[in-house]
Order: C-alpha cells, then sequence, then structure tokens
C-alpha cells in the first residue's frame, strides 16, 4: 500500500478526486494527471488478482475515458484535490468494488422486444 492509502479510500467515499504520479509501463515514463478513485482491490479479470488503485481517466481528444489498475510500486505520489466528481457520471461498476461507499446506483435501461 502507498503512504496515504487512507486519504485515497476517503476520497472515493467523499467523491474527491486525486492527483496521482506514476510511473507509466506503456509509456517508460513518469505521467501525472487527475483522476477519479473507483476502488482499491483485485479487478474484475481473475488474471488481476492483486490488489491495485483503479482510476478512471478522462476522456481527452486522443480518446474516451480509461481506467487505470496501478499497483502501489508504479505510484510516485497521490493525493486529494478539492474537487469533487460526480459518482452517477462514472457508469454501472465493471466488478463488486472492494471499498465500500454511498454512491448512487445508475439508473437501468431495460430494452422491450
Amino acid at each position: 500500500m502507498i503512504a496515504n492509502h487512507p486519504q485515497f479510500i476517503e476520497a472515493i467515499q467523499q467523491c474527491k478526486r486525486v492527483r496521482v504520479r506514476f510511473y507509466s509501463v506503456a509509456d517508460s515514463a513518469i505521467l501525472d494527471q487527475e483522476y477519479v478513485p473507483l476502488d482499491y482491490g483485485p479487478g474484475a479479470s481473475s488474471a488481476m488478482m492483486a490488489k491495485r488503485y483503479w482510476l478512471k481517466a478522462p476522456a481527452t481528444s486522443r480518446g474516451p475515458a480509461e481506467i487505470l489498475g496501478l499497483s502501489s510500486q508504479q505510484i510516485v505520489d497521490l493525493h486529494v484535490t478539492g474537487e469533487t466528481f460526480d459518482p452517477a457520471e462514472q457508469g454501472p461498476a465493471e466488478w463488486a468494488w472492494s471499498v465500500a461507499r454511498e454512491w448512487p446506483t445508475p439508473p437501468v435501461t431495460v430494452v422491450s422486444p
């Protein structure tokens, strides 16, 4: 776990954005960006059993929003910003969350045949 792990968990529960500096394996560089904190735990895939810090990167001109799973070894620095986010805008969870939260459940669209 990272040193400020409790702050990351509080950011999820209080719907606060986080700023993360981390080592990107794909870019072979340190990246620094603001994210929506989603969860801490294993991912949806059985191959992702190691606990990770799950973050949602905002959509940009280069592409749609992206979900990142970072190991604690990749994270150089993480701090909570004062900016909040709307959990309803994050869409449905792609797996069962590990961190308890009181986020509203997005509405389910029922398609009639």
